[in-house]
């Protein structure tokens, strides 16, 4: 009896939202990812199993398949450090790995996270002035 409440639950929720769907060319396809409370495994349910659209033959450009892998995350913190321009940075992850789909967008993002590590919780504006602090720099500002 709770199984089917919850179920009923889940339709009338899924029928009054209208952002499912993907965000390229409005595909129907759903699916719905569960953890099972007794096996502690994960398990999915097909909402709608019909495609739109034509499978694509490459995948350059996805999101997943272009994500950088932990040595490739390595190989861009150490190139960046050594002031290396982001296309020959690109350039020698491509030429390390063919297969690889990562475009430069990822490689900005992931240059972004080395510079807010780096800076931690500080503003990009504070972080300079403790930079010229520590450097004994003369600065002036106004507040």
């Amino acid at each position: 009896m709770k199984g089917v409440e919850l179920t009923k639950f889940r339709k009338k929720k899924l029928e009054g939202c209208t952002s499912m769907g993907s965000r390229k060319c409005g595909c129907l396809f759903m699916v719905s990812g569960y953890l099972s409370r007794q096996t502690n495994e994960w398990g999915l349910n097909i909402l709608n199993g019909v495609h739109n659209h034509a499978m694509e033959p490459a995948l350059e450009g996805h999101i997943l398949v272009g994500r950088l892998k932990e040595d490739d995350e390595k190989i861009v913190r150490d190139l960046t450090k050594s002031k290396m321009l982001p296309r020959n940075i690109l350039i020698n992850l491509k030429n390390k790995r063919p297969h690889c789909m990562t475009n430069i967008k990822q490689r900005y993002n992931e240059c972004q996270q080395i510079w807010k590590a780096n800076r931690g919780d500080k503003t990009a504006l504070q972080y300079l002035i403790s930079k010229l602090e520590e450097h004994n720099y003369t600065y002036f500002s106004r507040t």
